[in-house]
């Protein structure tokens, strides 16, 4: 997958966010309580195309909404699913 980014949420990725997850059939419950902080979201170019979360509770963290749009599932080498929850758990406190 060429010229994908991963960089933070923001604010206005929320609808794009819940299309998403909605599509992959994921619940959006509870989005709201840690978005944007706790997310990341991967772009190509202008277009965003995976999300992940890692929502924090104390020192204990809860991988969420993992999800890229169809046409990148199966992609094996490039695996943008797999980079979004390397980048996400990379983030929680070592132990």
């Amino acid at each position: 997958m060429s010229h994908a980014q991963i960089a933070p949420a923001a604010a206005g990725d929320l609808d794009v966010v819940r299309e998403l997850l909605a599509q992959s059939e994921l619940p959006t419950t509870g989005l709201l309580d840690q978005f944007p902080a706790a997310y990341v979201v991967m772009r190509r170019g202008l277009e965003l195309v995976g999300v992940a979360g890692l929502e924090m509770y104390g020192r204990a963290g809860l991988l969420r909404s993992v999800a890229v749009v169809r046409t990148l599932h199966g992609r094996r080498r490039s695996n943008p699913g797999a980079h979004l929850m390397v980048t996400r758990t990379s983030a929680l406190p070592l132990l």
